[in-house]
Parts: structure tokens; C-alpha cells; sequence
């Protein structure tokens, strides 16, 4: 197998702890509208991966614009709130030991943020939740271990398991799980090439 050029520079040890699948305790959920979830990993164990794996000088992340593009008031049954929707354009480098430039990794997140009349506007509420989604949105291209298998559909149902085994203790729904996230893994690996440095 060959193995891509993106992968060229990484050590076997980071491309295994790229490739580690998430746990259940890292995952969190939020409404997307209605009854509709999504998963997703918080901003700040994004961050203490990427230190962990790459090292607090290995990596940096650039925002190319981050600004409010909506607000308005919302009408709710009792009150009246403001809300705003912001927008930020960013990219994450990762580099080697010498400083040498692995790969760029560009994407664009959103934030919404809502509060009552009166109170602090949400602007900066909205601008530091787009940021970090955009760094969310940025870091999953990299692998496993940083969300990629939240957005295959196929894999949904390994990590449902993997929380419904949390809430029961059920052994057989967590192996079910972890063999799940083994084969989208390995499937993965096949479809960008990747082989451990020697």
C-alpha cells in the first residue's frame, strides 16, 4: 500500500493516535432543529488533541473573517429576544518537528448565540461560537480521533451504541461499538492510503 503524500512527515505514533476512535465521554450532542441531534467533540478537547498528537508549536489555527451576518428579534410566547448568526472563515496548518508545513486544512463554521433585551448584545457570543466551529470543521478533515467519523452516516448508529452501553453498562452494545468505529477505521485508511511511517 502506498502511502499519500499528506501523510509524508508523520510519525507512526501520530498517525495511530489519528486514526484512535473517539470515546464516549468526548462526544456531545445538540439540537439541530426539532427532534434532529448532532454529534459533536467541544472545541477545547479539539485543542488538547491536537496538542497532544502534534505539539503546542506543531500547529496553529488562522481566522480569515469571522463577522455577524444575522440578527433580529425573536418573538417567544412570554418575551422578546435578540439573536444573531455569525459566520467565520478559517484554516488549520499542521507542521513537523522542524516546522515544515504537513498540511492545510481550510473550512467555515457558523454560531448562533440569544439573549434577552436588554442584556449584552450576542454578537461576541455568536463570532466565538463560529470560531470554534470553524476549528471544529477544520480539524475533523485530519482524522478519526478529531470527529471524521461524526459525518459518515454510516457511522451514527457505532456511536448510538456507544452511548446507549454508557447509559445501561451494556457489554454487548459497547463491543457492537467499538467494532463498528475498528471497520470505519480500517475503511478510511484504505480509501486515503494511509500507511505508518517506518
Amino acid at each position: 500500500m502506498t502511502k499519500s503524500s499528506s501523510d509524508r512527515g508523520l510519525t507512526t505514533g501520530q498517525l495511530e493516535a489519528i486514526d484512535k476512535p473517539i470515546t464516549t465521554g468526548e462526544v456531545k450532542q445538540v439540537s439541530v432543529g426539532g427532534s434532529a441531534k448532532a454529534w459533536y467533540i467541544p472545541a477545547g478537547k479539539i485543542k488538547r488533541s491536537l496538542n497532544d498528537i502534534f505539539g503546542v508549536a506543531g500547529w496553529d489555527f488562522e481566522l480569515f473573517e469571522c463577522a455577524t451576518i444575522w440578527t433580529d428579534e425573536i418573538k417567544k410566547k412570554t418575551k422578546t429576544n435578540v439573536g444573531c448568526t455569525a459566520r467565520a472563515r478559517g484554516r488549520l496548518t499542521i507542521r513537523d518537528r522542524s516546522g515544515a508545513v504537513l498540511c492545510l486544512k481550510d473550512d467555515v463554521g457558523h454560531g448562533f448565540a440569544e439573549v434577552g433585551i436588554g442584556k449584552p448584545p450576542p454578537m461576541e457570543g455568536a463570532e466565538k461560537g463560529a470560531a470554534s466551529d470553524c476549528l471544529k470543521r477544520c480539524a475533523h478533515k485530519v482524522g478519526t480521533r478529531f470527529g471524521l467519523s461524526l459525518y459518515d452516516e454510516d457511522d451514527q448508529w457505532g456511536i448510538e451504541a456507544h452511548k446507549r452501553a454508557q447509559d445501561r453498562d451494556d457489554g454487548a452494545d459497547l463491543d457492537k461499538a467499538k467494532s463498528a468505529l475498528v471497520r470505519f477505521v480500517s475503511t478510511k485508511r484504505r480509501e486515503f492510503g494511509h500507511e505508518p511511517r517506518k
